[in-house]
């Protein structure tokens, strides 16, 4: 909150906390949101920087709206609130005023993202959980390359530097990133492109690209703002109205490098909401489909 004041020149007025959202305490998030918002608009709060669970701001501006409060929304990239398949059941007179950063890759057609080009390429076959399969993607991809690279003898240590014999250092001075092994923070930034990429994300891990030890995926980001008359496919490709919007172009930015001074919000003009086709400077390489394994499963 002091960076925000000091560097931002934003004044927090008012912070709550609220457990995470499910069927279980969803008739009590609905009366939480009534006091939580009646306590913003009392407080003057003009912008909300939302930091949580996916289903929450359906009950937040839900009860915005009951009580005639219309803050901005600032969108921070928490837990897929920066989804058409989310931002369309959000309140609608809120969320028109939702814009902010993203670390999701940009929009392509679904058949071309990573997650489809690697299943496709395994199974010779579609991937039969269309809304699901990105999302499972980026859970499992990272972990069994984390198992592959841990080596012979998986340990947290192997997993994050691969076996010895060692040849670097974590930020902190630990032995790391071994030969045959390398581990996680082994891993070279991906893309291999990633200085001409559009809109993949870039991935690593270690200090690659940070002076300290990086334990996340996603290493650059974009800005966003919802358009809730954009039509065109949420990430389930159901059709609708409702898409985030890419400024710049999908432009995706290093830490350090976003744009500073006006930003041209709730601009359509030069904005990408889907794009027509993986872009050239995204495309992976095509490496024909053959039978290494699991020959018996479904589309073999």
């Amino acid at each position: 909150m002091q960076r925000l004041k000091d560097e931002c020149g934003v004044t927090v007025k008012t912070v709550i906390g609220f457990p995470l959202t499910d069927v279980v305490n969803a008739a009590q998030a609905q009366q939480d949101s009534s006091t939580d918002m009646a306590r913003f608009a009392s407080d003057g709060v003009s912008s909300v920087i939302f930091v949580g669970d996916p289903i929450t701001p359906v009950y937040f501006t839900s009860a915005a709206t009951r009580q005639q409060y219309f803050p901005e929304w600032i969108q921070t990239g928490s837990a897929l609130t920066d989804t058409a398949i989310f931002g369309r059941v959000y309140d609608q007179q809120q969320w028109v005023h939702n814009f902010g950063f993203s670390a999701l890759a940009d929009r392509v057609p679904p058949d071309q993202t990573p997650a489809a080009k690697v299943y496709t390429w395994m199974f010779n076959h579609t991937a039969p959980a269309v809304t699901e399969f990105p999302i499972i993607y980026a859970v499992v991809n990272p972990l069994m390359t984390g198992l592959t690279l841990a080596g012979p003898r998986l340990t947290p240590q192997s997993f994050q530097c691969g076996e010895p014999p060692f040849k670097s250092k974590t930020a902190g001075g630990q032995p790391c990133v071994g030969q045959q092994y390398p581990g996680m923070f082994g891993y070279p930034i991906s893309p291999t492109s990633w200085k001409t990429r559009v809109a993949n994300a870039v991935l690593s891990w270690g200090d690659h690209l940070w002076p300290w030890d990086d334990y996340n995926q996603t290493d650059d980001g974009t800005l966003i703002w919802w358009d809730p008359n954009a039509q065109g496919p949420a990430e389930n490709n159901v059709q609708g109205k409702g898409l985030f919007r890419y400024l710049n172009n999908g432009a995706r930015y290093m830490y350090g490098q976003f744009p500073k001074g006006a930003v041209p919000w709730f601009d359509p003009n030069n904005t990408q909401t889907v794009f027509a086709a993986l872009p050239a400077a995204d495309k992976p390489p095509d490496y024909p489909f053959s039978c290494y394994y699991l020959c018996n499963s479904p589309g073999n």
